[in-house]
């Protein structure tokens, strides 16, 4: 696989057929036991410290929330303007919630977000990656808590941002999303 600069790309692929290992293997997580994962023709060291957090922005539909307010869970302690944060939360569609709470972006969350739905709190975690404002974003099944229609709605924001990488990955993509995106990676499932 190839990823280049600003490009949008898909993995897909039904479970188990080894969308995750490659993630892993992208994300320095996983050392290949053939080839190489290459950083601008450069192997890929995993035995140096290489801080990914400030390249890549990741979200997986295993997200993690914070028995603390929208905001913190959005900046984890980062001075962001409310601005920037107010325009992620427009973008993955969960504006009108906070907007509809008492205490908007100071509304606790509970532990681990009890006190939203799964598709809130996916939508949460994609703004958390968002206004960071990283050259890479990976989504790997980011928004499968999501209505359709919210989702293809999101997901024509991420890739509409022409300096941005994303690679999403899923078992399904919509012809509309499709056509939005420079490649698609297929991996089929050894039996």
């Amino acid at each position: 696989f190839t990823f280049d600069k600003n490009q949008k790309y898909a993995i897909i692929g039904e479970s188990g057929s080894g969308k995750s290992t490659v993630l892993k293997m992208i994300l320095g997580r996983l050392i290949p036991k053939k080839g190489a994962v290459l950083v601008d023709d450069k192997p890929l060291d995993t035995a140096k410290d290489i801080d990914f957090s400030k390249e890549i922005a990741y979200v997986s539909q295993d997200n993690y929330l914070f028995n603390l307010s929208i905001r913190d869970n959005i900046t984890l302690g980062e001075d962001i303007s409310d601005e920037k944060i107010m325009d992620a939360i427009r973008e993955v569609r969960v504006d009108h919630l906070v907007n509809s709470l008492e205490n908007g972006l100071d509304t606790f969350v509970g532990a681990l977000g009890g006190q939203l739905s799964g598709g809130e709190k996916q939508r949460i975690c994609l703004a958390r990656a968002l206004v960071r404002d990283l050259p890479v974003i990976i989504l790997d099944e980011a928004t499968s808590a999501v209505d359709n229609e919210t989702r293809q709605e999101i997901e024509d924001i991420i890739l509409s941002k022409d300096n941005k990488t994303i690679i999403m990955i899923s078992h399904h993509l919509e012809e509309s999303t499709k056509a939005k995106l420079d490649k698609i990676y297929e991996i089929k499932k050894i039996s």
